[in-house]
């Protein structure tokens, strides 16, 4: 699933960049604004998918003599669906927060990052997930891994996409923060929390024990 513009979902065409522009906005678009929003395909091509779309409906037209403004009309009987598929961004991250936090052994932190939170990816994108955990029983291990496991494996059922699960130990996530701030840093910045805290700063006795080492 393209969750930079989830609508691909049902149709791959300029039709799903046209929607998704007017879906987010209730302001009436010229076909030459949409156009540099949808940031794909002509001027021609988005002329043509609106052409589309005033026929079946879904986006109205005001015409004028010096411009045709667009909007998307939100009383279609598609309407609603078409909004839901739009939002699928959000609605992922609302179904694995709630997955995450129904299981047995919770996580120090969890969030969602990469292309997934930023929306800016593609069909091929890899949905990314950071997990910490904390040092566990022998048996709390296993329940882990297992949970882990079926993660990757609702993730690529929910979405289509592969997962890439960055599973850590609070130790190990010191020990990253210290020698390798900037992906810690990415994670913070673009990170949208799933379960747990929020991503803690590295220690200072941390920071110095790595220093000296």
């Amino acid at each position: 699933m393209d969750l930079s513009n989830a609508l691909s979902v049902v149709t791959p065409t300029l039709d799903a960049g046209v929607l998704r522009v007017l879906v987010q906005t209730s302001r009436p678009l010229s076909g030459r604004q949409i156009a540099r929003l949808v940031r794909r395909g002509s001027l021609g091509g988005v002329q043509k998918a609106l052409g589309r779309l005033v026929e079946q409906g879904i986006v109205l037209a005001d015409t004028h003599p010096s411009v045709t403004l667009f909007t998307f009309n939100r009383d279609h009987l598609g309407a609603g669906p078409l909004i839901e598929l739009a939002q699928l961004g959000t609605t992922l991250v609302e179904r694995l927060g709630g997955f995450i936090q129904a299981w047995e052994v919770q996580p120090q932190h969890a969030c969602l990052f990469g292309a997934a939170a930023r929306q800016d990816g593609d069909a091929s994108s890899e949905v990314d997930v950071l997990l910490i955990h904390a040092h566990s029983h022998r048996q709390q291990v296993g329940v882990w891994a297992h949970q882990v496991e079926e993660l990757a494996a609702v993730i690529r059922l929910w979405t289509g996409n592969d997962a890439s699960i960055v599973d850590l130990s609070a130790t190990d996530l010191d020990r990253m923060q210290v020698e390798d701030p900037e992906v810690s840093d990415g994670w913070r910045r673009d990170g949208i929390l799933l379960g747990g805290r929020r991503l803690p700063l590295p220690q200072p006795d941390m920071v110095v024990a790595l220093s000296a080492g």
